[in-house]
């Protein structure tokens, strides 16, 4: 059995599937359409292809609500409830599409206002359509997986006799490293998905790697016990923000200048979290959904 559940960004919720609102037709949820990216230089026969992306994505439920046929106390409050939940001024909601093989998460808004088709005479049913934007056209894992990512060991072992100091100093690159152990963290979806990665103190320059593209997050900063550096890495929603006793601040400035706020690759990726302390306790934590072209 197939069902829409839609909630609003004020939490009201309608489900488009079992009684009262029974679904007819499903437009949209398949693969989107391709915008194919060319360039062209001058006398050049041809073009060349330099990529592409997925458009937005446009889906269309139509069905009839009320159980009871001419049920007008019915279909009158069926429709109140309808238009409440689907009002397009609210903004973007969460669309969860469920059928016998799981359930997926798409963010989208109503374009308009449910349409009612007019109930001729006899007409037992109220016919209706309704249409979602999603302006990212990638469904997702309804639940996020989360991966901890700890310090190996309990900081820098220093020998019973001491440490000799040169006579010119330490050089700038000695330091003391916990080199965190690596985990294959699996990206099932179809395309690259953002991540939200959290660094907990106490903790020094903590560094997130995907070794697998070579591509890190570095925090230039020491996060106390009880603190933490959140890096969100997805398209439209790029921040770095620390936690310092309990007070939520912008700290981009931060931020290493040759980190990437990378995504996951599809397939397998190994991560490694590091920090330059010898603290014991330190972690990180990424979040992630699996993003998908169709469902």
């Amino acid at each position: 059995m197939r069902s829409y559940l839609y909630t609003n960004p004020n939490g009201l919720t309608i489900t488009l599937g079992p009684a009262p609102y029974f679904v007819e037709k499903t437009e949209g949820i398949e693969t989107p359409e391709w915008e194919n990216l060319e360039t062209k230089a001058p006398l050049q026969d041809g073009t060349t292809d330099i990529g592409g992306n997925f458009a937005p994505r446009d889906i269309t439920i139509e069905g009839a609500l009320s159980a009871v046929p001419n049920d007008i106390v019915g279909i009158t409050t069926s429709r109140r409830l309808m238009i409440q939940a689907l009002n397009p001024k609210d903004g973007v909601g969460t669309l969860d599409y469920t059928n016998d093989a799981g359930v997926w998460r798409i963010n989208a808004k109503p374009v308009g206002s449910p349409v009612f088709a007019p109930r001729e005479a006899g007409e037992p049913y109220q016919r209706f359509m309704v249409t979602f934007r999603a302006a990212d056209p990638h469904w997702m894992d309804v639940t996020a997986t989360s991966e901890t990512l700890t310090g190996e060991g309990s900081g820098l072992a220093i020998p019973a006799a001491g440490i000799g100091i040169p006579v010119g100093g330490l050089a700038v690159e000695t330091i003391a490293t916990i080199n965190g152990k690596s985990i294959i963290v699996e990206n099932a979806g179809d395309v690259e998905c953002p991540i939200l990665i959290r660094f907990y103190g106490e903790t020094i320059n903590p560094k997130i790697t995907n070794v697998t593209t070579g591509e890190y997050i570095r925090i230039v900063k020491t996060i106390a016990v009880g603190d933490y550096v959140e890096v969100n890495t997805a398209f439209g929603s790029k921040t770095v923000i620390i936690s310092e006793s309990g007070s939520i601040t912008n700290a981009t400035m931060y931020l290493d200048l040759l980190s990437t706020f990378f995504q996951l690759a599809p397939g397998n990726n190994e991560i490694k979290f590091t920090d330059e302390g010898a603290a014991v306790g330190s972690s990180a934590v990424i979040t992630y959904r699996n993003r998908y072209i169709g469902v």
